[in-house]
């Protein structure tokens, strides 16, 4: 997880589209830029949207968020944080995750949380 500059908060990278962006290649330059990491293959979690994901930002900008979230199962690279949006960077257990987490991503955490289950079981059984 990333620890944002602007609210304090533990996140993941993202971002906006860019014109005539897809959703993927959004995913994998936002990955990119906020993280340094590469991405391959990139996997549909789900599309998240409605009043959970409304969002006051510290500087007083208002949205409601419409997020694709997406799984990669592997990165290439080493982590160089772009400053700005964040200051640290944390792996994090799933059973463990931090309190402080930015309140656009609580919201998706259950749901990912809830895919990675069946993939333990296959690690753990493997």
């Amino acid at each position: 997880m990333l620890l944002r500059t602007d609210n304090s908060c533990w996140g993941i990278p993202v971002g906006a589209m860019e014109p005539g962006e897809r959703l993927e290649e959004t995913a994998r330059r936002e990955t990119l830029e906020e993280t340094g990491l590469t991405i391959d293959n990139l996997y549909l979690l789900d599309v998240f949207s409605g009043p959970q994901l409304f969002y006051l930002y510290p500087d007083g900008n208002q949205v409601f968020n419409v997020t694709a979230v997406y799984i990669a199962p592997q990165v290439k690279g080493e982590i160089l944080l772009g400053l700005e949006e964040h200051n640290r960077w944390k792996y994090y257990p799933l059973d463990n995750l931090p309190e402080d987490v930015s309140p656009p991503i609580k919201p998706i955490l259950p749901k990912f949380i809830d895919s990675q289950k069946p993939l333990r079981r296959v690690i753990q059984h493997g």
